[in-house]
């Protein structure tokens, strides 16, 4: 989201919209999307938050379900799925910027 804003894509003006009703003060006449956005995520007391990354999905393909099963897929030891969200190191009142 934040790089439709900076580059001013489709759909920037619900991220602008978001961040306004936020708190953020709206862009101004000539000031550069990257500034604004930068400016407005500090106003709305945005901060980043580090994950363990994208989940993996692994599918077989074959013609039928003979073929699907006799291909081996070399992966590690399965893990359970994660059903809690990544642990969070600080607990404060301000809002995420994981969205943006």
């Amino acid at each position: 989201m934040a790089q439709k804003v900076r580059r001013q894509e489709p759909g920037h003006q619900y991220v602008e919209t978001m961040l306004i009703s936020m708190g953020a003060s709206a862009p101004r006449a000539g000031t550069k999307p990257a500034v604004w956005l930068r400016e407005a995520l500090v106003q709305v007391g945005a901060r980043n938050i580090r994950h363990r990354g994208p989940h993996r999905y692994v599918f077989r393909l074959g013609k039928n379900r003979r073929e699907r099963e006799s291909i081996e897929l070399g992966l590690p030891d399965r893990r359970p799925y994660p059903k809690r969200p990544d642990p969070v190191t600080e607990t404060t009142g301000a809002q995420s910027a994981a969205t943006l």
